[in-house]
C-alpha cells in the first residue's frame, strides 16, 4: 500500500501528541514494507518558505509553506488547504496513493483527495470538539471546514470511543460508521529505568495551558508540599498561552502557589521524548496528567509503559486507558484538592505505587503496544480501501 498521512508535525520539527502518533505510524508502516508519504502545511513560525522534500528513515516527508503573509486570514486558510490538495494530486501522478489520512482538526480534508484515492479522517481532537468541552464558542469558519471535511470523508476512525461518540454527536454525524483504534506506545523505548525512583518527584509532561490542567497541577502543590517536605514538581512542556498583563502563563499560574513552595516547582520548557521526557519519567515517583479534556492521551500511556503510577482524568477517555486503583488512578482533574489527595496517597504508599506501576506496564503491553497497533492500522486501511473500491464498482 501507499499511504499518505497529513500532518505538520514530523521530526526534526517539534512534535506533539498527534505528531508522535503520525511519526510512530509512518515508521511502523515502512517497517512492514508499505510506502508512506507524510505531507503537511507548516505554520509561519517554522520558517518554511518553499516546498521541502526529504526521505527520513524510509518515510518521504513533504513540508509545504503557509499562505503568503499578505493574504487575509480566511482566504489564507482556503489557500493552504487547496495547496495541500493540489500537491496530493501531483504526488498521486508520480506514485498513486491507496489512501490518504487526515486528522479531524482544522478541516485539512476540505478539498478532498485525488479521484480513486480513499479520503480517511482520524478523529483525535477538532477545534470544535475542544471548544465545546471547554464551554466556549469560537471561530465558526473553522468549525464549518471541519464539518465539511468529516461529511465528505470515505471512512472514519477515532483514537477512543469517547472521541468518536462526542465528535459524531457535535457534528450531527451519529449514523456515520467509525472504527476505534486506540493509540499505542513503543514499549521497547518506553520501559522502566535501572535506578529506583526519586522519592517525591512528580512529573507533568504536557503543554502548559488551561486545557491540560497546568493551573490545577501547580495549585495542588500547596497541599502536597504541606505533607511531603521532599515533594517537587517538574513541568515539562511548551507554554502555549499568550501573556497575561506582560507575564507568561507559567508565571501567572505560579501566583496560586504559596511563596515558600515555589522553589519546588521547575518549568523545563519543551523536551524531546527521548532522552528528555523519558529520563524524567524513569526517575519519577508519580506522573500526573490532569487534563480537563482529551481524546486519548499518549503522554500518560508513555508513563504507564515506564511502570509509573499515573494520575489521569476520571472522565472522557480516562477509563479506556486506566483501571482505577489497579493500573493507575483516575480523579476529578478540575479540582486541585482532588489531585493533591491522589498524589499524597501515592507518595504515602511506595509499595502501592510500585504495584500499580507494574500493572500499568502490563496493561500497556497487553492492550497498547505499538507492534499490535501497527497491525490493527494495516487491517483498517486494507478494509477501507477494499470497501471504497467495491462502492466505486
Amino acid at each position: 500500500m501507499h499511504i499518505g498521512l497529513v500532518s505538520d508535525q514530523y521530526p526534526p520539527y517539534p512534535v506533539g501528541g498527534v505528531g508522535a502518533r503520525v511519526t510512530d505510524l509512518a515508521r511502523g508502516l515502512v517497517a512492514e514494507g508499505h510506502k508512506v508519504t507524510v505531507i503537511g502545511v507548516y505554520p509561519r513560525n517554522r520558517d518554511i518558505t518553499r516546498l521541502l522534500d526529504d526521505t527520513l528513515e524510509g518515510v518521504r516527508v513533504i513540508r509545504l509553506p503557509p499562505a503568503p503573509p499578505w493574504m487575509r486570514w480566511r482566504p489564507g486558510l482556503l489557500w493552504e488547504r487547496h495547496s495541500l490538495s493540489a500537491t496530493l494530486g501531483r504526488l498521486n501522478k508520480q506514485s498513486p496513493f491507496d489512501l490518504v489520512e487526515f486528522t479531524d482538526g482544522f478541516g485539512w480534508a476540505f478539498f478532498g483527495t485525488p479521484r480513486a484515492v480513499v479520503a480517511a479522517i482520524r478523529i483525535e481532537g477538532s477545534t470544535r470538539f475542544y471548544d465545546a468541552a471547554m464551554g466556549i464558542e469560537a471561530d465558526q469558519f473553522t468549525y464549518w471546514m471541519e464539518g465539511i471535511s468529516l461529511r465528505k470523508s470515505d471512512c472514519l476512525s477515532a483514537v477512543s470511543a469517547f472521541a468518536k461518540t462526542e465528535t459524531l454527536r457535535i457534528f450531527g454525524l451519529n449514523q456515520k460508521p467509525c472504527t476505534v483504534i486506540h493509540n499505542a506506545v513503543d514499549t521497547g523505548l518506553f520501559q522502566p529505568g535501572q535506578d529506583a525512583p526519586d522519592p517525591g518527584l512528580i512529573v507533568f509532561a504536557n503543554s502548559i495551558e488551561p486545557r491540560k490542567g497546568a493551573l490545577e497541577m501547580v495549585t495542588a502543590m500547596n497541599d502536597i508540599c504541606a505533607v511531603h517536605s521532599h515533594a517537587r514538581l517538574v513541568m515539562i512542556g511548551s507554554d502555549t498561552q499568550p501573556q497575561i498583563k506582560g507575564e507568561t502563563y507559567s508565571g501567572h499560574i505560579m501566583d496560586s502557589v504559596m511563596p515558600e513552595y515555589r522553589d519546588r516547582i521547575t518549568f523545563t520548557g519543551r523536551m524531546d521524548r527521548n532522552p528528555g521526557v523519558l529520563g524524567y519519567l524513569q526517575r519519577a515517583a508519580v506522573c500526573c496528567y490532569p487534563s480537563r479534556v482529551e481524546t486519548f492521551g499518549i503522554a500518560p500511556l508513555e508513563a504507564m509503559a515506564v511502570a509509573k503510577p499515573v494520575i489521569y482524568c476520571n472522565t472522557g477517555p480516562g477509563p479506556e486507558l486506566i483501571e482505577d486503583g489497579v493500573s493507575g488512578f483516575l480523579c476529578d482533574c478540575t479540582s486541585a484538592r482532588a489531585i493533591a489527595a491522589t498524589v499524597n496517597q501515592i507518595l504515602n504508599n511506595p509499595d502501592l505505587a510500585a504495584a500499580v506501576g507494574r500493572r500499568a506496564r502490563e496493561r500497556v503491553l497487553a492492550s497498547f503496544d505499538k507492534r499490535a497497533w501497527i497491525r490493527r492500522n494495516i487491517a483498517y486501511y486494507r478494509s477501507s480501501i477494499d470497501s471504497f473500491r467495491k462502492r466505486r464498482e
